[in-house]
């Protein structure tokens, strides 16, 4: 009857970073989901008669945001949010944040909390910076789009080179974690081999660079053994390291993955993720929102 910090939490947590599963069960339909969290251009619920900012979609309300809100607002977003009698709002915000307020007064007041959520971090990865340099150092990191393609939304894989299947859109059977398409590695369920890379360069002021990316596991495999992997490698010079490696034992829904890239800085560097499965019972590795950061 009664939500608490600790239910807004989880429920945000479900409805936004998660991408509608817990515990690497998918507990939310993923069409419905995106399109109630306006992820869905073709689906963008009721607009409100003389409100055209507003939207209703799936018991979720939404609102537009742009430069007339705030100057800060250098491109258009919209935040789903939610809202209760009396005055009780859950806004979540596009950047994962969110915010709630349990009040009786009537009053649906939260758009200065937008503001204060885009300063943490902006809500497209438009530039708030008010200051910006328009003539870097070649010393200096910069990192915008670094990575091609990076949430496989053009729905091929270049810049990526990938395997012919890799590349999906089928919601019902894996979901994104945001838009509508992913990298989807094996889940065949028989002996198979898929591949996934991108070269890039990281300029050499890039010593406290980030790989960061969303990975979702589900497995029919039920022995506690590693039975199918998926291997993050990095090649350089004519050096091949393995950055990272998962297999059918880490089952989880979407989680956001880190993988320190510091020591290519300056160097010419290729990124492959290569999912192996064995003769029997599937295992999926679903890669989505991949992007070079910098603390």
């Amino acid at each position: 009857m009664f939500w608490t910090p600790d239910a807004i939490a989880k429920v945000t947590q479900l409805m936004g970073p998660a991408a509608g599963a817990a515990g690497g069960t998918q507990l939310l339909h993923p069409g419905l989901l995106d399109a109630a969290m306006q992820r869905d251009a073709g689906d963008r619920g009721l607009g409100i008669p003389g409100t055209p900012a507003m939207r209703y979609n799936i018991s979720v309300w939404a609102k537009d945001f742009g430069t007339g809100d705030h100057a800060s607002f250098t491109e258009p977003f919209t935040v789903p949010f939610m809202s209760g009698f009396g005055g009780i709002s859950v806004a979540l915000m596009p950047n994962d944040s969110a915010y709630y307020v349990f009040s009786d007064n009537n009053q649906f007041v939260w758009t200065p909390a937008v503001v204060q959520s885009h300063r943490l971090a902006p809500m497209t990865g438009g530039g708030s910076d008010p200051d910006p340099d328009p003539d870097p150092d070649p010393g200096e990191c910069t990192v915008d789009e670094l990575i091609g393609n990076g949430g496989f939304e053009t729905g091929s894989a270049a810049p990526w080179i990938a395997t012919s299947t890799v590349i999906d859109s089928r919601s019902w059977l894996q979901p994104a974690r945001s838009g509508t398409w992913k990298a989807w590695l094996n889940g065949f369920g028989w002996t198979n081999t898929d591949t996934l890379r991108q070269t890039i360069t990281l300029p050499e002021g890039c010593t406290d660079a980030t790989l960061e990316f969303w990975l979702r596991i589900t497995t029919q495999e039920t022995w506690q053994v590693a039975f199918d992997t998926l291997t993050l490698t990095a090649q350089s010079q004519g050096s091949t390291t393995t950055l990272r490696s998962w297999s059918n034992l880490d089952a989880q829904g979407y989680t956001r993955i880190e993988v320190p890239l510091g020591d290519y800085a300056g160097a010419e560097v290729t990124l492959t993720f290569t999912g192996v499965e064995d003769y029997s019972l599937e295992t999926s590795f679903v890669i989505d929102d991949v992007r070079v950061i910098v603390p």
